[in-house]
């Protein structure tokens, strides 16, 4: 099991004069510099919950249940999420949701602290400042176990959030890599003994907020309208099909992707059952879905890449 552990703050107001003089890149540093203007974490019944979502598509929807965790465990509480624009439209249909925030592309950089630009690092102030701040979040989470890209941990701190929890720093060595120090933002860092997917992940981090997830289950976050259109393009495109595979063959960073014939030596053995194969994605995953379906006969596949919209998408998914 993972543990936590908690670092003390003193109470106090963050001084924005402080947090201007705050652009350099070690994290350390900075928690340094703003502890004392914290408050003491221990939030047992939070009025405002802020979850930063930095993810790309299918890491946001495999998240969804976490949000519905913690609204069943503070029922009280306010969420409100800070997502990538990309995932924004989604991000407005889960259920329970008070607000969702918009995270700039600006703010993105994947490189590690000692060479984020100063510039980088207070445009991130200057954005949770302004932005998250005003929600006066009592607990501000990071589901996320791998590496972010936006520097969530240092908006969690400079938003005021009286209650910071995420992974620790050491929980993926990419992690490791690029969020090198984060930890210093944190009250809790949840540490893990090897590594987990982000769905394990996700509900050992609820457990440990004290959630239940006996409920964990993905949301379509679809309307029927949606799901009634891609069961007729499948229906048309595969109507012997005695049930269909979904393949999703891209993936955001190169670290991630499967090789395409793997993908299809796995279709293959399903179109030898009868399965039907279909290929989904957006036009980046074209070249992959493409080597895929000419590995597959005729008649067995369909490339849906960049035909589906992200809701859509999630419809094939959630099917």
């Amino acid at each position: 099991m993972g543990t936590m552990r908690s670092v003390q703050y003193t109470p106090r107001v963050l001084d924005p004069l402080r947090l201007a003089r705050a652009a350099f890149s070690d994290p350390r540093r900075h928690a340094r510099m703003f502890r004392r203007f914290l408050r003491a974490p221990g939030v047992r019944s939070p009025r405002s919950i802020l979850v930063m979502r930095p993810d790309h598509l299918g890491d946001f929807v495999l998240g969804v249940p976490f949000v519905r965790a913690l609204k069943d465990r503070f029922p009280e509480a306010a969420v409100h999420l800070a997502v990538p624009r990309r995932i924004f439209e989604l991000a407005g249909r889960c259920a329970g949701v008070e607000s969702v925030t918009v995270l700039p592309d600006r703010i993105e950089y994947w490189g590690p602290p000692s060479r984020t630009p100063p510039s980088m690092t207070l445009r991130r102030a200057t954005f949770a400042w302004r932005t998250l701040r005003p929600l006066r979040p009592d607990l501000a989470v990071l589901p996320r176990v791998d590496a972010d890209g936006y520097g969530a941990a240092l908006m969690m701190y400079v938003a005021g959030a009286v209650e910071r929890v995420s992974f620790s720093e050491s929980s993926t060595p990419q992690r490791a890599r690029i969020n090198e120090g984060f930890d210093a933002y944190l009250t809790r860092a949840l540490s893990l003994e090897a590594p987990l997917h982000e769905v394990a992940a996700s509900r050992r981090l609820a457990e440990a907020l004290g959630c239940t997830t006996e409920r964990w289950a993905l949301e379509p976050l679809t309307t029927p309208e949606e799901r009634a259109r891609l069961r007729a393009v499948l229906s048309a495109a595969l109507p012997a099909a005695r049930g269909i595979a979904f393949v999703a063959p891209g993936a955001n960073e190169p670290r991630r992707r499967w090789p395409a014939a793997r993908f299809a030596e796995v279709a293959t053995r399903l179109v030898a059952e009868g399965v039907g194969i279909a290929l989904v994605g957006d036009r980046g995953d074209a070249a992959a879905a493409a080597e895929i379906a000419a590995r597959l006969p005729a008649g067995h596949v369909v490339d849906l890449t960049a035909r589906l919209s992200v809701p859509e998408t999630i419809a094939a998914m959630a099917e």
